[in-house]
């Protein structure tokens, strides 16, 4: 018996699995596109990292660590897909770092500026509940440890600058910003993506061991 073609909703299934993934120029393995980031042409020749992927022109995608990109731009990889070369592996690196923390600061902001983000411990211990709570890399441990008995967040991250944690609230430092409860789809996504970019950030930074640092004390 002839089997029956693939459903309309599948064959949508299929399609937006295979735009969701993409094959880095260096490993040559095939990943989600949140685990890569976007490079293109910029007119001076140069590579430079299209981490919204709305810049014009053909894209290049590499694996989203600091040796993969400098490996692209050591071998060329960049002059073989996009024509572009750089001309310091090293300051690409820092200036995607730079692009990094920015991008993540902006989507913080929206956070705040859309009522889902409160600053400071006396605050979101007053709001109650937490979808997600943020953690200045200078706050006491254990009033964080209280703070997290007191609002069980789903997810907490731990080390964050309390500069930039004031940046995204308006203010000098913060030691906690919370993320209250969302519900709808659209800010669930949101929330997915600010984790997925302070996991990014934290690749770059260097801070990969700052998450855990309140688990091991």
């Amino acid at each position: 018996m002839q089997a029956s073609p693939p459903s309309q909703p599948f064959k949508a299934a299929i399609a937006a699995d295979d735009i969701s993934l993409r094959k880095c120029i260096v490993t040559g393995e095939t990943a989600e596109k949140s685990d890569l980031i976007r490079f293109v042409a910029a007119p001076d020749g140069q590579p430079v990292a299209d981490l919204a992927e709305k810049l014009p022109g053909r894209g290049a995608w590499v694996t989203a660590s600091p040796a993969a990109i400098s490996e692209a731009a050591q071998k060329g990889r960049f002059k073989r897909h996009i024509d572009a070369v750089s001309s310091d592996p090293i300051q690409l690196v820092a200036t995607v770092t730079t692009q990094i923390e920015r991008r993540l600061l902006q989507h913080l902001s929206l956070f705040r500026r859309a009522g889902l983000a409160l600053c400071g411990g006396g605050a979101i211990r007053e709001e109650g509940l937490m979808q997600a709570l943020l953690i200045a890399d200078d706050a006491s441990i254990r009033e964080a440890r209280q703070l997290i008995s007191a609002v069980q967040p789903e997810w907490t991250e731990n080390g964050l600058p309390a500069e930039l944690l004031g940046q995204a609230a308006g203010r000098g430092s913060v030691a906690y910003v919370g993320i209250i409860p969302v519900k709808s789809a659209a800010n669930r996504r949101m929330c997915d993506q600010l984790r997925n970019m302070i996991t990014r950030w934290r690749q770059f930074s260097g801070r990969d061991d700052q998450q855990d640092k309140m688990e091991q004390e």
